[in-house]
């Protein structure tokens, strides 16, 4: 499944990319970096107040990174993560909603055994890949076979009634793009100054 998250990239400040380029790179990326962090805490703040606060892990586990390809560019952006505990799937429901579906007990093993072996048959491993995909066939490999519903009820396959589209990176994006620009370049501008000024002070 495809990562979602809102990105902010900003372009065209010729005067600030002027002022910029007069400090060293390592300053250059410093400053930049700062920048980019602060105006994409804005849009942070923004997403997390976008979702719906039942467990409150999906809030808590968006996160904002800082890539700068060059010291004088980058990106920050914001999205939720990958892994056992992650909450990416969850963000994607909720950017984009999803219609109503079944779900069955053990189909997230199956996938992610599908997924290994095709992963063993692309690095060459194709006798490993093949006895996985037997093992999974033959049962060899625990899977669930109940899913746990709220209190002591368990079933084999419940239906989702499908999720609504709430948007929350988009809409933060949307909503509030003009204030995190604004914000960029207050920020760096202000680290500009900062670092001139203490590049010219006498050793």
């Amino acid at each position: 499944m495809a990562a979602v998250n809102a990105s902010l990239t900003i372009k065209g400040l010729s005067e600030l990319d002027r002022a910029l380029a007069e400090l060293p790179d390592k300053v250059e990326e410093h400053v930049m970096a700062a920048a980019l962090r602060d105006a994409g805490l804005v849009i942070h703040r923004a997403a997390v107040a976008n979702i719906p606060k039942r467990s409150g892990r999906t809030a808590a586990d968006l996160r904002l990174s800082v890539q700068q390809p060059a010291p004088d560019q980058g990106v920050a952006a914001v999205g939720g993560t990958t892994g056992k505990d992650g909450r990416a799937f969850i963000l994607r429901f909720l950017e984009m909603g999803t219609k109503p579906h079944k779900i069955v007990a053990g189909n997230n093993e199956k996938r992610q055994a599908r997924q290994a072996a095709k992963a063993l048959a692309a690095i060459g491993q194709k006798s490993a890949a093949r006895a996985l995909r037997r093992r999974v066939r033959e049962g060899g490999i625990r899977m669930r076979k109940a899913l746990r519903l709220p209190g002591p009820t368990f079933r084999r396959s419940v239906d989702h009634p499908g999720a609504r589209v709430l948007s929350p990176l988009t809409r933060a994006l949307f909503e509030n793009g003009p204030r995190a620009i604004d914000v960029f370049r207050r920020a760096l501008w202000a680290g500009i100054v900062k670092q001139t000024r203490t590049l010219k002070k006498p050793a």
